[in-house]
């Protein structure tokens, strides 16, 4: 039988066993991961800084942006438009 994984980050270490689920906030910042796991990293970019802008300022087109999906509108929202 598999050894379970251990998670490690201050204040101390968890053992996690098999076949069980851990989601860490990544405020979290650093954190160890020991054991045989299979880990699942996530990313919710910030639409507006890390793609829109981006692809405005590379000279591909608002509509061509727009058309990416939701939240992606040519015209730029309003203060706190767009977030959850």
């Amino acid at each position: 039988m598999p050894k379970p994984a251990q998670q490690q980050q201050p204040p101390g270490t968890e053992r996690l066993g098999c076949a069980r689920s851990l989601l860490l906030p990544a405020a979290l910042g650093r954190v160890r991961i020991q054991g045989p796991a299979d880990v699942l990293l996530g990313y919710l970019p910030d639409l507006e800084q890390d793609i829109r802008t981006p692809l405005l300022a590379a000279g591909h087109g608002a509509a061509a942006v727009a058309a990416l999906g939701e939240c992606l509108s040519p015209v730029p929202p309003g203060p706190g438009a767009g977030r959850h």
